[in-house]
């Protein structure tokens, strides 16, 4: 994913379903500089710095427990 669709999601009012190998996750920061972004897993609540381009948009509307 790019940084301009990461900033895209976290400014949109719904929540667009974000996958971090796989897994659902919230985005919590976004580091331009370094194109890293701030996820929490949802699944474990586990948060870590990943490289933006590791990041795929579902385009699916979600409902989800942050």
């Amino acid at each position: 994913m790019k940084i301009e669709k990461v900033k895209e999601i976290m400014d949109s009012p719904a929540n667009i379903e974000v996958l971090y190998r796989s897994h659902p996750v919230w985005i919590d920061a976004i580091d331009t500089g370094a194109q890293m972004v701030k996820i929490k897993i949802l699944e474990s609540k586990e948060k870590k710095y990943v490289p933006v381009e590791d990041l795929i948009d579902t385009g699916k509307v979600i409902n989800i427990k942050r």
